[in-house]
């Protein structure tokens, strides 16, 4: 993220950093992948993906966090087929209305989705629902206390911290990139789980291998 910004975006030259063998094995670790990838064993893995774009959107609210000295929530969604950025967008406060407000731009930018996956935020719950209703849209919820049921959003909320906040240590304002990096997590960013770009699966409409 940061290299194509700096030399797509601002036309600066990038001078990446070289990590030590020591430091890569340290990452690597903490998050239990310096391993064998087949220690696992298949039963323990619970894999879902939705046969086409469009079929399953994930839907989920992160924050608040501080950009600039000030608290945001970002909501995210993301087509479950290709992992395609939908939504993200920043805002002071979400209520249901603008949760809906901001589904009806999606939907009508994108086509309707035949199923909203959400999780049991209460701003998701009786209105949202009775809206949900009113439109013909059908909200799926998530079991209590099972984030990996969206685990697609979330892992786009987790890349949406790592490289997107986190530039807040290089540049002074990051309210005015959010579209840089949506294009960049779209199209630039390749995804070994579709074994490909975002946009390329979505907006092509095309099928993926799966690879269960």
């Amino acid at each position: 993220m940061s290299k194509f910004l700096l030399e797509e975006v601002l036309g600066k030259v990038w001078r990446g950093r070289v990590l030590s063998r020591q430091s890569i094995n340290e990452v690597l670790k903490k998050h239990n992948r310096n391993g064998s990838p087949y220690r696992k064993d298949r039963r323990d893995w619970n894999f879902f993906r939705a046969d086409f774009p469009n079929d399953l959107w994930q839907m989920d609210i992160k924050g608040p966090f501080r950009i600039e000295n000030q608290s945001y929530y970002a909501l995210i969604v993301v087509d479950d087929h290709s992992r395609y950025i939908i939504n993200c967008s920043l805002h002071r406060s979400i209520k249901t209305s603008d949760i809906t407000s901001v589904l009806s731009e999606c939907i009508r930018r994108y086509g309707k989705p035949s199923k909203i996956l959400v999780d049991n935020d209460t701003r998701f719950k009786l209105k949202f629902k009775r809206w949900c209703k009113q439109h013909l849209y059908h909200a799926v919820y998530t079991p209590p206390y099972y984030p990996q049921a969206k685990g697609k959003v979330e892992r786009c909320i987790r890349t949406f911290v790592e490289e997107y906040l986190w530039l807040q240590k290089v540049f002074d304002s990051v309210a005015d990139i959010l579209e840089d990096f949506v294009y960049w997590f779209n199209n630039r960013r390749y995804h070994l789980g579709i074994y490909g770009y975002p946009a390329d699966v979505y907006l092509r409409k095309q099928n993926v291998t799966d690879v269960t």
